[in-house]
């Protein structure tokens, strides 16, 4: 009901973050545009072009919406699918799209026709169970759902890229399972 493409009112939106410049330091407002180092690779980042009328609707980086949203859509695909997709949709999902591939960097990661998709805990070391899939956006968000656990976390943040992947993501997932 609160998520979609086109320009949102400024006002419900939270100002963008880059990582700090090093290891540690605080997250720094985003320019426009914005070049963050992620490792050897520099990504570019435009945080106004949501409010561009007519922008492509990139889900990459031009879909805006609720926490609350995305936790009903998330766990619509955990719970079959109802009322937003098709069983064959929510379980295509979960399933290995492409046995042998490995999510770079992620060992015991493969990909889903939507995600990433959890082959092997031990390998990933990981405490969500065979089969979680998860995903995250370089703006700052994350979700992971735990189908055998039951399981639906969504976290926004406003920062990128440390809100998509690291420590921070990390110590939610282990928040979650006690860990």
């Amino acid at each position: 009901a609160d998520s979609g493409f086109g320009p949102p009112p400024r006002e419900r939106l939270g100002v963008a973050y880059a990582d700090g410049p090093a290891p540690g330091a605080a997250p720094v407002p985003m320019a426009e545009p914005q070049a963050v180092p992620n490792g050897e690779m520099i990504v570019r980042f435009s945080p106004g072009r949501i409010f561009v009328e007519g922008a492509y609707a990139s889900g990459g980086g031009g879909m805006v919406g609720t926490a609350g949203d995305m936790l009903a859509f998330f766990e619509a695909i955990r719970a079959g699918g109802a009322p937003i997709l098709s069983s064959t949709g929510a379980h295509a999902f979960f399933a290995d799209a492409i046995p042998g591939l490995e999510l770079p960097g992620s060992p015991g990661v493969g990909f889903s026709l939507g995600c990433a998709v959890l082959r092997d805990p031990a390998a990933a070391r990981t405490p969500a169970t065979r089969g979680t899939i998860r995903w995250g956006g370089v703006y700052g968000h994350g979700w992971f759902i735990d189908p055998v656990r039951r399981l639906t976390v969504v976290s926004l943040t406003n920062t990128a890229i440390a809100g998509m992947f690291g420590p921070y993501p990390d110590s939610i997932r282990n928040a979650v399972y006690g860990t």
